[in-house]
């Protein structure tokens, strides 16, 4: 299933490291296992606020993150600001 997702990415320490709008397809394998999992949970028009850990986001090796303004580091949870348009 595809929707249009708005979004705010940001560390904890409330960071800003990436933000826009998506056309997301839930199951793929182009963004990171948290993202995914929240969005499949949520309904047209809803807003939803999730913090997961760096094992639903970057991981470890931080894999996919090196292209941020931001810098993440490895093992850090991620808090995004989701909207389902």
């Amino acid at each position: 299933k595809s929707v249009s997702v708005k979004y705010i990415g940001r560390l904890l320490n409330g960071t800003k490291f990436d933000e826009g709008t998506l056309l997301h397809t839930t199951n793929a394998s182009n963004t990171i296992t948290g993202f995914d999992r929240a969005i499949r949970k949520m309904r047209k028009n809803e807003k939803a606020i999730v913090i997961f850990p760096s094992s639903l986001g970057y991981g470890k090796n931080c894999q996919g993150c090196q292209s941020s303004n931001t810098p993440i580091l490895p093992y850090s949870p991620l808090q995004f600001e989701l909207e389902i348009l």
